[in-house]
């Protein structure tokens, strides 16, 4: 169940994401330890500075909305399968089809 501080980064996050996202961007993801926000962006190939940007700037809007809290973000770069990445609160994740092997 989240709790209100889920809620509002959740809120504070989808916000902060539109217009940012990529193509090459897999999921935003992030979790609260104390003060501390955990933020992680998953990546299908390495991002190029525009990609990495546009995302530090989003990461930028989210911590802007909170006072005593600091902000550690990860850009990760895998094909591997998101369930097994994103941390506990998803802010984005994009369709992926399953792809079944024959």
């Amino acid at each position: 169940m989240l709790n209100e501080a889920d809620l509002n980064l959740l809120r504070s996050a989808q916000r902060a994401l539109l217009g940012q996202v990529t193509p090459v961007v897999r999921s935003v993801s992030f979790d609260i330890d104390g003060k501390t926000i955990l933020a992680r962006a998953i990546f299908e190939r390495s991002p190029d500075d525009d990609d990495r940007e546009l995302i530090s700037e989003a990461f930028t809007y989210v911590i802007a909305n909170y006072v005593d809290e600091v902000m550690n973000d990860e850009f990760v770069v895998s094909d591997a399968d998101l369930k097994s990445l994103n941390l506990r609160l998803v802010a984005y994740e994009r369709h992926e089809p399953i792809l079944e092997d024959k």
